[in-house]
C-alpha cells in the first residue's frame, strides 16, 4: 500500500515542545515566536552548550565530549554575528564606501588577499548585498550565510578588520569596541575547540571553553541591547544566545 506521509516539526516547534511531545506526528502544533520560546519554553534548567554544559556540577570529564562547532556555533550564531559585523563596517565606511555593493566587493578582495597571505584554502564567493539577507525569519537583520568552514575563516578576517577599525581613531564607538571583543572571544572559542582532544575534553579545556563562551554571550547581549537603544537592526538574538544567568 501507499506509505502515509506525516508532517515533520520545524526546528522552532522542536525547540518549543521537545521530542517527548512528538509521540503523535500528525498533531498540529501552534507556532511560537522567538520571544515565547525564550520566556516560556527555555527554563533555567535548560543547558546552553556555549556555557552551562561546562559549569561545575554539570561537566563530567569522563563523559563530556568536545562541542560540535557546526551545531553549537556555525548554524545561526556565527551567521548573525558575521552579518552584523559586515553591516556595521560597511555603514561606517571601513571598506572605502557606504554603498553596499561597492563596499562588499572591496571587502571580498581584501578577504582574498588575507586568505592568500595566510595560505587559507576556501571557496568564499564575492559578497553581494543579497548575501546579507536571510529570507526565512531574520527579517531586516543582516545574516551572512556562508558555508560553515568558509564562515569560520571569514570570522578571522572580520576580527582583523575590527582591530584595525578600533585602532584608527582615538575614541572608537562603543558598538565597534564591543564588536571587536565579541568577535575575538568567539574566535578564541573556535581555537580552543579545534585544539581540544577529538572526543572527550579535560576539565581545563572545559573551563577555557566556558570562560570564552560566557564572555561571548555577555558581549553579544550587550551589543543587542545597544542596538535596541539606538533603534538599529543588528545583533539578532537567537534561542542559542539564551543563558539563564543573562537577562535582556
Amino acid at each position: 500500500g501507499q506509505m502515509k506521509r506525516y508532517p515533520v516539526m520545524t526546528i522552532r516547534e522542536y525547540i518549543s515542545y521537545g521530542l517527548r511531545y512528538a509521540t503523535d506526528l500528525t498533531r498540529q502544533f501552534v507556532r511560537r515566536s522567538a520571544q515565547e520560546i525564550i520566556s516560556d519554553c527555555m527554563n533555567p534548567s535548560l543547558r546552553n552548550p556555549l556555557a552551562t554544559d561546562l559549569t561545575a556540577g554539570v561537566f563530567n570529564a569522563a563523559t563530556q565530549i568536545r562541542p560540535c562547532s557546526m551545531h553549537v556555533v556555525n548554524l545561526g550564531v556565527l551567521q548573525v554575528l558575521s552579518g552584523s559585523v559586515v553591516d556595521m563596517l560597511v555603514k561606517a565606511g571601513f571598506f572605502g564606501s557606504t554603498e553596499p555593493a561597492v563596499a562588499l566587493h572591496t571587502a571580498s578582495l581584501r578577504f582574498k588577499q588575507y586568505a592568500s597571505a595566510h595560505r587559507l584554502v576556501h571557496s568564499v564567493p564575492f559578497l553581494t548585498p543579497n548575501m546579507l539577507v536571510d529570507a526565512s525569519t531574520a527579517g531586516s537583520y543582516p545574516v551572512l550565510t556562508l558555508k560553515a568552514f568558509n564562515g569560520r575563516l571569514f570570522l578571522g578576517f572580520l576580527s582583523a578588520c575590527l582591530r584595525a577599525a578600533v585602532a584608527k581613531g582615538p575614541n572608537p564607538d562603543l558598538e565597534l569596541r564591543l564588536a571587536e571583543r565579541c568577535t575575538h572571544s568567539l574566535l578564541l572559542w573556535f581555537q580552543i575547540q579545534e585544539n581540544a582532544p577529538r572526543r572527550f575534553i579535560d576539565p581545563a579545556t572545559g573551563q577555557r571553553l566556558l570562560q570564552t563562551g560566557d564572555e561571548f554571550l555577555r558581549l553579544y547581549h550587550g551589543l543587542a541591547q545597544l542596538a535596541c537603544q539606538r533603534g538599529e537592526f543588528r545583533w539578532k538574538i537567537l534561542p542559542k544566545h539564551h543563558d539563564p544567568s543573562l537577562q535582556m
